[in-house]
């Protein structure tokens, strides 16, 4: 990738939004990561820290006391979730700009909830979301 090519993405980027690596990606459908040179890797990367402050979420996300004996499985955001991990099977995302949802303020998400639908929590009730963890993982148990 050029220079000129990573300058044209970047605008794009900020364009439509902040989904930047889907973004870049449909851009440049033929680019596969592995390809990136070590420089353009470096670039995106630190593009993507920047628009998506990395720094300020490192100190606001809240610590998570897991029940004992829950399996937790951290894995790649999904486009625009800023964290994302599983308990037990159950998926949890971090939005922090509502990209994926509407909500007011950072939320975490997690599915399938107790009633097979998703849940949604404020970012600093993590009590809310240990509970509809607790509540859904109960369900998933009992089927």
């Amino acid at each position: 990738m050029s220079d000129i090519q990573l300058q044209q993405a970047f605008r794009v980027i900020k364009q439509h939004g902040q989904n930047a690596v889907a973004q870049m990606l449909a851009f440049f459908p033929i680019i596969r990561h592995d390809k990136l040179s070590y420089s353009t890797r470096w670039r995106l990367t630190s593009h993507i820290e920047r628009e998506d402050e990395w720094d300020k979420w490192r100190n606001e996300i809240p610590e998570i006391e897991f029940d004992p004996g829950w399996k937790v499985r951290v894995i790649p955001p999904l486009v625009g979730a800023i964290v994302r991990f599983r308990v037990n099977g159950i998926s949890v995302y971090l939005d922090c700009y509502a990209r994926l949802g509407i909500w007011d303020g950072p939320y975490w998400e997690l599915y399938p909830a107790e009633d097979g639908d998703t849940e949604r929590y404020s970012m600093h009730d993590v009590d809310g979301l240990l509970d509809g963890l607790r509540r859904a993982i109960a369900r998933q148990e009992a089927e």
